[in-house]
């Protein structure tokens, strides 16, 4: 009896051990049934999604040209090195490798990291565009050591005459965080390439175009292995600018070793030919890596190179401005052109000893003297006649203290002080003893450089200043119809043959044209007071004065207007003035003036 209970209790052993197999095999089989038939369609879907991507494909930008179809801003296909996040395997060795082979500093992968931290791993990051041989050789010998590491072939944005227009132009790049955030950026998400200045940002919607979609396979390690469809991506719109290429590249020529801002625009029809801030940059370093080192570079210049002086630089407009004042004064009827004062180069005002320019005097002067000769102590007694207040409604009329409405973004509106304004800004009232120095251009003034070529457009027009424009052949920018005169026509006539006079024999004599009639006025506005400068003499160039010159021509039917300020320049006459005549010579050259604008003999 006792042998057969080893046996039994072998049997039951082999029993149990074979219903837990049997029942094993009965739930593996249950759960193939499950997973294969009755679950079957649905992981054959999920398969086939993990195996099937949609890849965007980034849409050209629409081309930048100038007036004459000249391209100023096009499009090179390019390889970029694209980071896929999900195939990460060791993220310090990848660090290393980047910096390495790629130039690329760890702060800065680790900080692209970041930025996409939210958004889902499957959308790759952009670490770097226009690749070096060299650097797609090494992607495409690393494929299986790297698999995060790919290659797009990608149109990338090229400025054709790199820092030329730079400022008009602008720049594009990656689209960030806090601008993701704002409202108007919605339809955009993290990775997408925007107009982040100038023209690219200002029309970005029509530059951009469509982008178009690939269907692809890949494999386990992220590689495409077939293409199921593609839908192309639909270039954007181009734009054809007023700009004219050889006005602009002459302007830059002449700008090249200044610091300022220079416009010529059309006064008719406000069409802008050529637009100049310098110190300028390459906007093509905005296409690719642009390391921190280099940033910091443009940032930090105390000349501003990323500042478009022409529309954001505000100036005092120093004599520039006594034509406002002339026209003012005649307008309210403060002034006959016969009212006269005598100048001996200083005078006594409000319990001071104010100067003219001339410390030696003008003598005897009328309103066509007095412009011609950029009187200040003529102008310091209109002054007193017409008051802050009546000022500012003329400036306001001529187009200072307010937008011009240029498609540009960024744009200043300057300011023309007020009674008002000091009350509201200072809680102080306002003291006739600082007119005077509004009058000549100083004190709390400014301007810029556009806002004087749109005044200068409505005094060679006597309308409304001119909205300025750059870009042609679509509605969104046009002229308002010209209404009323602006100003008095008998009066303005002799404020016109006063800025003539400035350009024949006063203070702007090198811009006179041997055949063509000019009419200018030139400025110098002060960094420092007139005894300040005295006293410090040899004062360092950083505190000279900034140089104005503006002009438009010819008289008779003017066709171009000039803007410059030269900063840290000295008198307007002696380095702005000889600039605007280079680029009258060259518009003129360009689109000789009609036949009656020549010099009557």
């Amino acid at each position: 009896m006792r042998s057969s209970e080893p046996q039994t209790i072998y049997r039951q052993r082999i029993l149990l051990i074979g219903g837990f197999i049997a029942l094993s095999c009965i739930v593996l089989l249950a759960r193939l049934w499950y997973v294969q038939i009755t679950r079957g369609e649905s992981y054959r879907e999920k398969a086939e999604k993990n195996r099937l991507r949609i890849v965007e494909i980034p849409a050209p930008r629409g081309l930048i040209l100038d007036r004459n179809g000249r391209v100023l801003a096009e499009n090179e296909v390019a390889f970029s090195l694209i980071l896929r996040r999900e195939y990460i395997q060791d993220r310090s060795y990848l660090l290393d490798i980047l910096e390495s082979r790629f130039a690329l500093e760890k702060s800065y992968v680790r900080e692209r990291l970041k930025e996409y931290r939210h958004v889902p791993a499957v959308l790759p990051i952009t670490l770097k565009t226009r690749l070096s041989f060299e650097e797609i050789a090494f992607v495409e010998s690393h494929k299986l050591t790297f698999p995060e590491l790919s290659l797009e072939y990608v149109p990338t944005r090229r400025y054709v005459h790199n820092s030329i227009a730079a400022h008009v132009l602008g720049y594009v790049g990656e689209i960030t965080t806090q601008e993701l955030k704002r409202p108007g950026f919605a339809q955009f998400r993290q990775g997408d390439i925007i107009g982040k200045s100038g023209l690219e940002r200002y029309y970005n919607q029509p530059l951009l175009g469509k982008k178009g979609q690939k269907h692809v396979y890949i494999n386990s390690i992220g590689q495409v292995t077939g293409l199921l469809e593609e839908t192309p991506a639909l270039k954007g719109e181009d734009l054809r600018t007023s700009l004219d290429l050889e006005l602009q590249l002459e302007a830059e020529r002449l700008m090249k070793d200044e610091i300022g801002g220079l416009v010529a625009l059309n006064p008719q029809t406000g069409e802008v030919y050529c637009m100049v801030s310098r110190p300028g940059f390459d906007p093509n370093l905005f296409t690719g890596h642009l390391t921190p080192a280099k940033w910091n570079e443009l940032a930090n210049n105390p000349d501003n190179p990323m500042q478009n002086k022409v529309i954001q630089g505000t100036y005092p407009p120093g004599s520039i401005y006594k034509i406002l004042v002339a026209l003012a004064a005649l307008g309210e009827g403060v002034i006959t052109p016969q009212t006269s004062c005598f100048c001996t180069g200083q005078t006594q005002m409000f319990d001071r000893v104010v100067h003219c320019w001339d410390s030696g005097g003008h003598g005897t002067v009328r309103l066509v003297d007095a412009i011609a000769n950029s009187c200040n102590i003529y102008f310091y007694n209109i002054g007193q006649l017409l008051g802050i207040d009546k000022i500012h409604q003329w400036s306001l009329k001529a187009g200072f203290s307010r937008k011009s409405g240029i498609d540009l973004p960024g744009e200043k509106p300057g300011l023309v002080p007020s009674t008002e304004w000091k009350n509201r800004v200072f809680r102080e009232k306002w003291y006739p003893g600082e007119t005077i120095s509004v009058v000549i251009g100083q004190g709390a003034v400014t301007v810029t450089p556009l806002q004087v070529a749109a005044f200068f457009s409505a005094v060679a027009l006597n309308r409304e200043p001119v909205r300025p424009r750059l870009l042609l052949g679509r509605d969104t920018v046009t002229r308002d119809a010209p209404g009323a005169s602006l100003f008095p026509p008998v009066t303005l006539r002799l404020v016109v043959k006063g800025m003539e006079q400035v350009i024949q024999e006063g203070t702007g004599r090198r811009a006179a044209l041997e055949t063509i009639r000019v009419a200018g006025k030139t400025g110098t506005a002060q960094i420092l007071s007139t005894q300040t400068a005295v006293r410090m003499r040899d004062y360092e160039e950083k505190y000279r004065e900034h140089a104005w010159f503006a002009c438009f021509a010819p008289v008779e039917n003017p066709q171009i207007v000039v803007s410059i300020i030269v900063e840290h320049g000295g008198h307007g006459g002696a380095s702005a003035a000889p600039i605007a005549a280079a680029i009258m010579k060259k518009f003129f050259t360009l689109y000789p003036p009609p036949p009656e604008a020549a010099h009557e003999s």
